[in-house]
């Protein structure tokens, strides 16, 4: 199994109103995030147009900050026709649909990088249509 090992952060210092790099998570704990062959494959194809830059997302070695990815996320869903999300409502949205997969709430915490699971309780929301709640609930039994 291949994993994304999250071992450092961006924070934004307000005094000087930039994004920098700092060697630890908002934890201090590193986390090992299990990478899908899907997302495997879609990092491999960013990996080729990125070349031997340090980030994965980036344009001549000058890595993107938090606030570029949001931007280039948000031209991305106006251009598809898609509901704009902002980063955080993709860790809700993932965190719900891995719930909603049967996934084990202790893993998806992990993934999230919770110490507390109530922290990560807070994120989950019901990503099922009525008619997909219908269904699981009829098979349940």
């Amino acid at each position: 199994m291949t994993h994304l090992h999250v071992c450092r952060e961006e924070i934004r210092d307000q005094t000087a109103r930039e994004y920098k790099i700092v060697d630890h998570t908002k934890t201090n704990h590193d986390r090992f995030v299990p990478v899908i062959p899907k997302a495997i494959r879609l990092l491999n194809r960013i990996k080729e147009h990125a070349g031997r830059d340090e980030y994965i997302l980036s344009v001549d070695g000058v890595r993107f900050n938090a606030r570029q990815v949001s931007h280039v996320l948000e031209h991305y869903a106006k251009a598809t026709g898609k509901d704009i999300k902002r980063t955080h409502k993709i860790r809700k949205t993932f965190a719900s649909v891995l719930n909603a997969n049967g996934v084990p709430i202790d893993t998806i915490r992990e993934c999230l990088g919770h110490t507390n699971l109530q922290t990560t309780m807070a994120y989950l929301f019901d990503p099922l249509t009525n008619e997909e709640t219908y269904k699981r609930l009829s098979s349940a039994f």
